[in-house]
C-alpha cells in the first residue's frame, strides 16, 4: 500500500474504501480526508451521507467489507485506475429523518478509483461508483 507499485495502488484503494465504510460506522472522517485530494472528483458523492450521519450522531452498524474483485487499469489522468467490486453484508443504517435504525440487506458495490503517487503514498483523486442489490450482474 505504501509502495509506488500497481499492487500498492490496489491495496491503497481497497484501504480507502474500508476507511470510508468505517467513517460511516463511526462518524470519524479524519483519515478518509487524508486519503483523498481536496478536489477529488466523485469522493463527496460517494461519502454524501457522512455529514447527515455526523449531524445526527447516529451511524451505520458494524460490518466488514467483503472483497469480490480488484483490478488495475491504465489511466490517462492518474497513475492507476483501480476497479473494486465488493459487498457489504446485512447491516443497519439510521433513518434519515428519525435516526431510528433500519435493517439493510447486503449491498453490492462497483467502484473505480483514480490514484496518483505523491512523494510517499497513494492518494485518491477521482472516484466513480455504483451500488445496489445486483450491480455485479
Amino acid at each position: 500500500m505504501d509502495k509506488n507499485t500497481e499492487d500498492g495502488a490496489i491495496q491503497a484503494f481497497r484501504y480507502y474504501i474500508a476507511v470510508s465504510m468505517w467513517a460511516h460506522q463511526t462518524g470519524d472522517d479524519t483519515e478518509l480526508m487524508e486519503l483523498q485530494t481536496d478536489s477529488c472528483e466523485g469522493c463527496p458523492g460517494f461519502n454524501a451521507e457522512l455529514p447527515k450521519l455526523q449531524e445526527q450522531g447516529k451511524y451505520w452498524g458494524q460490518f466488514n467489507v467483503e472483497d469480490v474483485k480488484l483490478t488495475a487499469h491504465e489511466s490517462e489522468n492518474f497513475d492507476h485506475e483501480i476497479g473494486y467490486s465488493f459487498n457489504i453484508p446485512n447491516h443497519t443504517r439510521p433513518d434519515p429523518d428519525s435516526g431510528d435504525p433500519i435493517s439493510y440487506k447486503p449491498v453490492e458495490y462497483i467502484a473505480i478509483g483514480g490514484l496518483s503517487w505523491t512523494s510517499d503514498r497513494w492518494i485518491v483523486g477521482g472516484l466513480a461508483a455504483d451500488w445496489g442489490p445486483d450491480v455485479h450482474g
